[in-house]
């Protein structure tokens, strides 16, 4: 059995739908609680591209080497057309969901993640699905 309580470290990259920030990485750490199958943690940006100034709460599953988990900053951040953080406090951020597979030769889980947000289109509003990798390993 696999415990996966501690200290982790990780890296996601901006999909394809972020046009020129593509490709572009943001680096976070996370102290993970494992308790047969359930795992939660509070996770902080360490640095990057779109880094929030506030933890993000996780909780989810892992189970026969596969990783769920749903991932939300207590208050709204994005990043404008110059680049600058935007942070709107009075909004809950979006869910941000991961699924990714542990790889017990490099002790390292990877995998993809999406966010769903709604954009207002003229008079309606759509849904705007983006995505990007991820990996993470745990803290030695």
């Amino acid at each position: 059995m696999i415990n996966l309580n501690g200290k982790w470290k990780g890296t996601l990259v901006f999909g394809r739908e972020y046009g020129r920030d593509a490709g572009k990485e943001l680096y976070f750490q996370m102290d993970l609680q494992h308790e047969g199958d359930t795992i939660t943690a509070v996770a902080k940006d360490t640095g990057g591209f779109g880094m929030s100034p506030d933890p993000a709460k996780i909780s989810g599953t892992f189970t026969n080497g596969v990783i769920s988990f749903k991932k939300y900053y207590e208050s709204f951040h994005t990043v404008d057309e110059k680049g600058t953080l935007v942070v709107d406090p009075s909004k809950k951020g979006p869910d941000i969901l991961y699924n990714g597979v542990y790889d017990p030769a490099t002790e390292s889980f990877k995998g993809g993640w999406s966010i769903a947000m709604l954009v207002n289109q003229g008079n309606r509003t759509e849904t705007f699905t983006c995505t990007g990798t991820w990996t993470m390993s745990q803290e030695k």
